[in-house]
């Protein structure tokens, strides 16, 4: 991942990737689907992309664009790495990701009356 200039999440059913993970914590740009939890991990716009598993024509555009960015040697200095970890810490690597997931399943199972509010669960987790 760290030669990575771009990494893609093309998944149509899944739903939280650990590839996604892993390139945002090497400070990789993301191109991902709708599917699933993959939004929720891509901050649209600063550290990815987010579109329709089917949109091919969004894809490819976007790959372009960041493939011939003229200010791609800038994007590519170090302190975007700096700039990433604060933006994203580990909240989403295995164990905080387990411990959310966790959290989440506890609310259901013992409060009938709960609805979620389309944040992650690490946010809910953290709110509690």
């Amino acid at each position: 991942m760290w030669y990575a200039i771009l990494a893609l999440q093309t998944s149509t059913k899944e739903g939280f990737e650990n590839r996604v993970t892993d390139a945002l914590l090497h400070a990789v740009r993301v191109l991902g689907s709708t599917a699933g939890g993959i939004p929720l991990q891509i901050l649209i716009g600063l550290t990815g992309d987010v579109f329709g598993p089917y949109d091919r024509k969004a894809w490819a555009r976007r790959m372009v664009e960041i493939a011939t960015e003229s200010r791609w040697s800038r994007y590519l200095s170090t302190r975007r790495v700096k700039k990433w970890t604060k933006i994203h810490n580990h909240q989403y690597t295995t164990i905080p990701n387990a411990i959310s997931w966790l959290y989440l399943s506890y609310m259901v199972a013992t409060d009938p009356e709960f609805q979620g509010n389309g944040i992650s669960p690490y946010q809910a987790a953290m709110a509690a």
